[in-house]
């Protein structure tokens, strides 16, 4: 039976010795590499210890002697960061590798330094000539407490759901200290279990916590559930949760444009941003599996702002033309055709009403009047505002649409009762949830997705978004 050897080194000579392969070195006996002093210390960050680690060699495996022999001690790095390293006796600076050599009792010692982050260190000593290996551990405390710090913050949550709380009292490098932290609801409605809430309302919830005089708030925000999705400024089309949770790339494509089906499970997009920047004339679905499908190829001529019937019978969209610009398609690609207008005219985002009766659309380029198309008719009728884009509730006769100063408002489609909802700024898509009550939009100043409640105008960041747009909802 081959004997056990200790060390990194040791262990690979052992194996190749165990395989009787006759021109390995022989298998290696006991000789150890000893810790007499210094070892396994603890300590706070950015320490100097006092006591030196000392290792003693033992005698090679070939009856070598431990004297004048080199040691090597390296440190490890953990995610970027050495937590303990090593000076020479003499004094100077850490550092991660340093080599001494024996004295004649087999004996080499060094200085270990503690680095600023909390956790366990490791130094690697190594005797290369004789092939032994072993590992020091030093255990690195936070330093000082200097500050609280709330976490997470801007977190989204379902109703009902729960958020851990991570308030920690932290030292002058953000390592955790174990002190006790008293956490309170100040606004918002959510109860406390230890460091557990639970989420009971819409909009912020706001945590103060407090230990050793200092404070720090975290704010926790309630949110309705649905699936959305959305288009990444760098290309790529993800879908996830309303709260953050499932958050997935379904395909790396690009997509301006981009619009649920009412089943689901497939979207239409286009290629534009805003107004006409970036139109193809392509038209395409794809599927959540990703599979990519083209409905429409004009050729030369752009394509823009798609959007399903709510019956998901069509989609309508905008060809950029005055004499026929509004088009709709079956989803399987077949009876692409224009929609009759007593007076065509350049437009941009046909959004259909619930019942598929009607149009609402945005005049001319950029911005324009917003109207309403009947169907049966092709008669348009002016609501009297003016407006960048727009979207038809999916439960009444209510438009939401973005107004010249970028921010959103309603009108109902007859053109009473328009009010302001939320003054963003916001970019041009944007979409309702299914059941009318809320509205997503991205705010372009903070670069993050909002929630619009259309009946209490509470605005909801999406803490975890940031580079994304175009979102739909689903």
């Amino acid at each position: 039976m081959c004997a056990r050897v200790r060390g990194l080194v040791a262990i690979v000579l052992t194996a190749a010795a165990c395989g009787h392969d006759s021109t390995s070195p022989p298998a290696l006996s006991h000789a150890p590499i000893t810790f007499l002093r210094g070892n396994g210390q603890s300590d706070t960050i950015q320490t100097v210890l006092d006591q030196a680690l000392v290792v003693r060699v033992g005698t090679g495996p070939d009856g070598q002697s431990a004297a004048n022999q080199v040691v090597r001690f390296q440190s490890v790095q953990d995610s970027g960061t050495y937590r303990a390293q090593i000076e020479p006796l003499a004094g100077g600076t850490p550092m991660p590798f340093f080599a001494e050599t024996t004295d004649a009792s087999g004996e080499a010692s060094i200085v270990v330094a503690l680095g600023i982050d909390a956790g366990v260190g490791k130094i690697i000593v190594t005797v290369p000539q004789l092939g032994y290996a072993d590992t020091a551990l030093y255990t690195v405390l936070p330093g000082h407490a200097v500050s609280l710090l709330a976490a997470p913050n801007d977190t989204d949550a379902s109703l009902g759901n729960t958020v851990t709380l991570r308030t920690r009292v932290v030292d002058r490098y953000g390592n955790a200290r174990s002190d006790s932290v008293s956490l309170s609801v100040s606004s918002g409605i959510g109860s406390l279990h230890g460091h557990t809430l639970t989420v009971s309302s819409y909009g912020p919830i706001q945590v103060v916590g407090s230990a050793d005089g200092f404070t720090d708030t975290t704010t926790v925000y309630g949110v309705p559930t649905g699936l959305l999705a959305a288009s990444g400024d760098a290309g790529g089309i993800y879908t996830f949760n309303v709260d953050g949770s499932h958050y997935t790339q379904i395909s790396s494509i690009y997509a301006g444009t981009l619009k649920w089906a009412p089943n689901g499970q497939s979207f239409v997009f286009d290629q534009t941003v805003a107004g006409l920047y970036g139109a193809t004339g392509l038209m395409q679905t794809i599927q959540l599996g990703g599979q990519v499908a083209t409905l429409v190829n004009s050729g030369a001529t752009a394509i823009a702002y798609p959007q399903y019937s709510r019956d998901g019978q069509w989609i309508y969209y905008d060809m950029y033309s005055t004499s026929q610009p509004i088009w709709r398609v079956h989803p399987d690609g077949t009876s692409d055709t224009t929609i009759y207008m007593i007076s065509p005219e350049g437009l941009q985002f046909p959004s259909p009403s619930p019942d598929g009766t009607q149009l609402s659309y945005i005049l001319g380029g950029e911005q324009g009047n917003l109207k309403i198309l009947t169907l049966s008719t092709g008669a348009a009728v002016d609501l009297g505002v003016k407006g960048v884009s727009d979207v038809w509730s999916p439960t009444g006769n209510v438009i939401a649409y973005l107004t010249t100063a970028n921010a959103i408002a309603l009108i109902r489609s007859d053109g009473t009762n328009g009010s302001m909802l939320a003054p963003g700024p916001y970019g041009t898509q944007f979409d309702w949830s299914p059941d009318g009550n809320w509205i997503i939009a991205r705010n372009t100043a903070t670069t993050r997705l909002e929630l619009i409640n259309v009946t209490s105008r509470l605005v909801v960041p999406l803490g975890y978004t940031g580079t994304v747009g175009s979102p739909t909802w689903h």
